[in-house]
């Protein structure tokens, strides 16, 4: 009996950890809070800038029917992020194929995220850009997901 009360618990706070299906804006742990992730052209590396209200800064993170905490994102240009699969790749958005990423929450509104297809971490270079590398427990990996709100 004990050991499901255990296990249910465990099972309820993990769940109330996820990230939830929706829409976010992308900040960076290691840059001012006014920056954001921008899918800035097609096919080109999503790179982080000033907030200004355009609609490349949202993303939408689609969650997977098959495993949980894994989700596909893409802006609301329809641009999916697509690493590759070789370590120190820089990230684009473009209508390529899609990848998936699981998130793993690590701090209040704080996630890092893992390339699925290659299991590298999502991580922020001195370019602003995204790469993916291995883990290196450095903030460069600790991205800021903030829901997008739509005001009316």
């Amino acid at each position: 009996m004990k050991t499901s009360i255990v296990f249910t618990l465990a099972a309820l706070c993990q769940s109330a950890f996820a990230l939830k299906e929706g829409t976010y804006t992308i900040g960076s742990a290691t840059l001012a809070n006014d920056n954001v992730l921008k899918d800035v052209a097609a096919d080109q590396p999503v790179e982080f800038g000033a907030k200004d209200g355009n609609p490349g800064e949202t993303w939408f993170f689609t969650g997977s029917k098959v495993k949980k905490d894994t989700f596909t994102i893409a802006s609301t240009f329809g641009g999916y992020i697509n690493c590759g699969e070789a370590e120190g790749s820089v990230c684009i958005a473009g209508d390529n194929e899609t990848q998936s990423y699981y998130v793993e929450k690590v701090a209040n509104s704080t996630y890092q995220l893992v390339a699925e297809n290659s299991g590298y971490f999502l991580r922020v270079n001195d370019e602003k850009q995204v790469v993916i590398a291995g883990w290196d427990q450095t903030p460069n990996e600790d991205f800021i997901l903030t829901e997008f709100q739509v005001r009316i």
